[in-house]
């Protein structure tokens, strides 16, 4: 097993906040419990461009990662400040909450390695982590959507919940 030293550098040093908007349905958004271990086996498209949430959408994904790819030098007809997370990545749900009338899961991404650390462990960063999202979530769901990730090409990108298959299992 890896020092606890070694996961929390390799998972906390230099995290990027992205997010992905979605519609998901009440009885798969309380399936998000705190501490809960997901992993998703598609790429993960999300978006470092942090604004308000169209109205037709109820649900944002918030992860927070020092592993996503920074894909934007692909971008042509867009600007939506592509990241990508690669094929079945792991993640730490740190907590779910409501604001302004929206839904929003915060989920850390974990090393596969650190599964079992991060099962077993709480880590007094995330408290701090959850804290600074919720103010940041707050400010932020008041103001408009930023204008290029508030088209339907973006949503056809990201309108999957993280994690789920179509019946509510998780992978």
């Amino acid at each position: 097993m890896r020092s606890t030293e070694t996961i929390l550098n390799e998972t906390y040093l230099s995290l990027g906040c992205f997010v992905r908007d979605l519609n998901l349905s009440k009885e798969y958004y309380q399936l998000y419990r705190k501490g809960r271990i997901i992993t998703e086996p598609s790429f993960i498209e999300m978006t470092y461009r942090l604004g308000g949430m169209n109205s037709k959408l109820n649900t944002r994904f918030v992860i927070l990662s020092n592993k996503a790819n920074d894909m934007r030098f692909l971008e042509e007809d867009t600007a939506w400040g592509l990241f990508v997370i690669r094929t079945h990545a792991y993640f730490k749900v740190l907590t779910r909450f409501q604001v302004k009338g929206k839904h929003v899961i915060v989920l850390l991404q974990i090393d596969e390695l650190d599964v079992s650390f991060f099962k077993h462990n709480e880590v007094s960063f995330d408290k701090d982590l959850v804290q600074q999202v919720k103010e940041q979530m707050n400010s932020l769901l008041s103001q408009e959507p930023v204008k290029e990730t508030d088209n339907n090409l973006w949503y056809r990108h990201t309108n999957f919940p993280i994690g789920l298959k179509d019946d509510g299992a998780f992978y």
